[in-house]
């Protein structure tokens, strides 16, 4: 398993196999099959999940969505990062187990 914090702008985050989404009203909800929690992804993070393939880097998705709104892409890049490592720290992305990862030091 990797760890939080070497998620950076060229990770390729994907979904575990066994976590279904769906989106409702611009929203999408992840059911994971495998602990059978559910998780809420707002209108922003749902454009991000959907594009979580294992082939983009975390910098190639953020330059898209940046592009795509007109904002600035390190902004978007930075918060991408923030969102990739807190779906990690719930276990829904691949090669992170929310069991083995350490809490951050105070």
């Amino acid at each position: 398993m990797v760890e939080l914090r070497t998620i950076d702008a060229h990770f390729a985050p994907a979904p575990w196999p066994w976590v279904a989404s769906v989106e409702l009203d611009g929203e999408v909800v992840l059911y994971d099959e495998d602990t059978g929690r559910v998780h809420l992804l707002n209108e922003s993070a749902s454009i991000v999940w959907q594009l979580l393939d294992g082939e983009s880097t975390i910098e190639q998705i953020g330059r898209d969505v940046a592009g795509a709104a007109g904002v600035e892409p390190l902004e978007v890049i930075s918060q991408v990062i923030d969102l990739v490592r807190m779906l990690a720290g719930v276990g829904v992305i691949r090669g992170f187990d929310p069991a083995a990862i350490e809490p951050p030091s105070p």
